[in-house]
This record gives C-alpha cells, structure tokens and sequence, in this order.
C-alpha cells in the first residue's frame, strides 16, 4: 500500500483558490494567504512529478559576487529577530563549554520499516499519549483514502526530512511530505509533522519563532515511547538522539557565526576568516565551529530552530513527573494562553548531560 497525495485533490484547491484570486473585492490578507496557497501547491506538484529541488538550480545560476549582498540581507534578517529571543539563543552557548562531540555515520543505525508498519507504529503512539483528539487527528490525517500524506523515496529538499502544508481554507486540510531514509529517523518524522498538522488546527497566534515547537516535543515524546515500549535497543535509540543533537549544535554553531559576523561589521571591524577564528578561538566551544559553513543561511531559520527546541526542553522536565500537563503547557504556549517560560542555560545542560550518558 503506497501513501500519497491524489492529484485530483490538489488540483481541485488549486482551482478553488485561483477562482478566488479573481475577486477584485479580496483583502490585500486574503490575496496573499491564496496566493501563498497557489505556491505551496506548485510545490506539492513538483514533487508528485518527482523534479528535483528547484533551490539548488538557482543557487547554482548565482554570480559569486552576488553573495556580498546577499550577506547583506543576512545581517538584516538577524538583526529583525526579537533582541530577547537574540540574547536567549547566545546564552545557551556557555552549555557547550569544552563539550567533545564524535560524528558517527554508522550504517548499523538503518531500521528499515515499511510504510504501512511506520503508520502502525505511529498509531500506537497517539495511542500511548491518551489524547483523543490527538489520536482522532491522526486516525483522520492518515486515512489511506484521505490521501494527506505522501512519502517520497528520493528527498525532495535535500536537508529536509519533511514538510507540512497548511489551507484553512475552504476548510482545514493539512498535507505532510516524509522523506523517507530507512531509519528510524521516518518514526520521528512522521511524527514531528503530524504535530503541526494537529497543533495548527487550532492555533490563535502564531508565534514564528516556535513554530518548531511542536514537532520537536514530538519528536522526544516518540524516543520516550520507543524506550519505554523497548520496540528498539536503548542503545540504538541513544546513537539516534546523539546523533540528531548534532544538528541542533551545527545550528547554534551557525547562529553565533553569524551573530559574531553581524557584530564585527557594525563596528566597522575586517569579518574575514582570520579576523573571525581569532574571535571564535576565545571560546571554550571553538574546537566545534566550522567558519567554513558561516554567513550561508539565514538567521531567523536557525533562531525558529533554536528558540523552538530550548522552548520543547521546558517542556521535556514537565513531562518527567506529568505527561499530561506538558501537553497542556505545549497547547498553551502555542495557543498564546500562557508566556513562553523563562529560558537558560541549565536545561541546555542537563539535556547535554542526558545525551552524554
């Protein structure tokens, strides 16, 4: 049984929205809400016509020269973000004093499942949450006849795992991208998007930089159930979580470079490469910088990244003594009901210290 979208399906929004757009009395809201709609859907085609990631075709075609502006408009980006959610992320970093990391690309960590037993196992996690709107979401979203869900063998984004594609219009109707790697990376994944499909459904205020919340609870409440149901080998599933906090290391790592490039600029200071390692070399986590891979991306999607998963760390130390007011404390952040908790160092800390183990 192969899960994927019906093309039927997207081509009838596509026209629906484009209907819309011919409306001369639209907002200037609603405009752009369908017009991001038509968007999100030439990409859901691109991808059930298996084309490649435009991205890298374009970035490709770029003069070289280019890049200068384009950092430009990285420090402008980073300089946008809440100075409260800048300081939050910076601070975290003293956690990574001195902190010894080993990349492992260890082929052992393959779990091939097929899709229907990755449905399954999934099932039973919404089960072993004992939330029965959750689960009702889930059973509805993965519904084989729905056709919500598509997993793609050949990654479509390369760096991406997976994508979810929110229309609130004419109704609620989330489609979820799994790119799938034969591991048990595709449990996690699922999962991750699944939760913005759920969360979304009802969400008030949405707060850009958690909208990765959601996914990264998920995705420790999914190792916690692996753990505790002893499908996998702790030790296998210990190697997944080691591995997986490299990339949110790789991402703070990125965010000082650029915090660190953006600071030396607006003092009028050289932010080349010799002038930024003899920065970098003053801290205790320099040996896990890279400068080679600095000023590339963009801020704010390391800072969504971080402030998310600091934000789900709150919520890994609820769970630990109640499960289900963490899932409360989750739907009330996002739902803006209650303040994002005051975030620090500490639950950085002890999440290293748990990893480390």
């Amino acid at each position: 049984m192969e899960y994927n979208w019906d093309i039927n399906k997207i081509n009838k929004l596509k026209q629906i929205y484009t209907n819309l757009l011919k409306n001369n009395h639209l907002s200037k809201e609603d405009k752009i809400t369908y017009i991001n709609y038509l968007s999100n859907i030439k990409d859901i085609k691109k991808v059930l016509n298996h084309l490649s990631n435009p991205l890298s075709n374009i970035m490709n075609s770029i003069n070289p020269y280019i890049f200068l502006l384009l950092f430009s408009q990285i420090q402008k980006d980073y300089q946008n973000i809440p100075q409260n959610i800048r300081q939050t992320i910076l601070k975290s970093l003293s956690a990574f004093q001195n902190l010894n990391i080993t990349y492992n690309n260890d082929t052992s960590l393959k779990y091939k499942i097929s899709h229907s037993e990755l449905i399954a196992l999934s099932h039973d996690f919404f089960k072993w949450l004992h939330h029965k709107k959750y689960l009702e979401l889930f059973e509805k979203y993965t519904n084989f006849h729905n056709h919500q869900i598509h997993f793609q063998k050949k990654p479509y984004f390369e760096s991406t795992l997976g994508l979810t594609y929110l229309f609130f219009y004419p109704k609620y109707i989330p489609f979820f991208l799994i790119n799938t790697t034969n591991t048990i990376n595709d449990f996690l994944t699922l999962n991750h998007e699944l939760a913005h499909g759920i969360i979304a459904k009802n969400e008030n205020n949405n707060n850009l930089y958690l909208s990765e919340l959601e996914g990264f609870f998920f995705e420790f409440l999914s190792l916690q159930f692996l753990k505790e149901k002893k499908i996998i080998s702790a030790k296998y599933l210990d190697q997944v979580e080691y591995q997986n906090f490299i990339f949110i290391i790789e991402n703070f790592m990125a965010f000082y470079l650029c915090a660190l490039k953006t600071h030396l600029n607006e003092h009028n200071i050289s932010s080349n490469k010799k002038t930024v390692a003899q920065y970098v070399s003053h801290h205790k986590f320099a040996h896990i910088i890279n400068i080679n891979s600095f000023g590339e991306e963009n801020p704010q999607t390391h800072a969504i990244y971080l402030y998310s998963f600091l934000t789900s760390l709150k919520l890994e130390q609820i769970f630990f003594y109640d499960r289900e007011l963490a899932i409360h404390q989750l739907e009330a952040i996002k739902y803006s009901q209650i303040p994002v908790p005051n975030l620090d160092a500490s639950y950085l800390r002890k999440k290293i210290k748990l990893i480390k183990k």
